[in-house]
């Protein structure tokens, strides 16, 4: 599950900054919200992963990848915003 909530996440994130970038830079408010609930989807997705990861009846891989895209998304995301706010 933390795997398929880092990659909607990952799709949503993607969208946004394309569609942003085909406005030349200008981002409606439907784009903020966007990235506000792929962060959201990413810590939820990062808390499963961990907990996943702990437990020995699950499968590993899938655990592992969706941690490792939810930390890449919430680091992305981060960045977007502070170089939001420097702008």
């Amino acid at each position: 599950m933390s795997c398929v909530l880092g990659m909607i996440s990952l799709v949503g994130l993607g969208i946004a900054i394309y569609y942003t970038y085909k406005r030349a830079g200008e981002a409606a408010v439907g784009y903020g919200f966007t990235a506000f609930f792929g962060l959201l989807y990413s810590l939820v997705g990062l808390g499963l992963g961990i907990s996943s990861v702990r437990d020995p009846k699950y499968f590993r891989l899938f655990s592992i990848v969706g941690i490792v895209i939810n930390g890449w998304n919430i680091l992305f995301t981060g960045f977007l915003l502070y170089w939001a706010i420097l702008r």
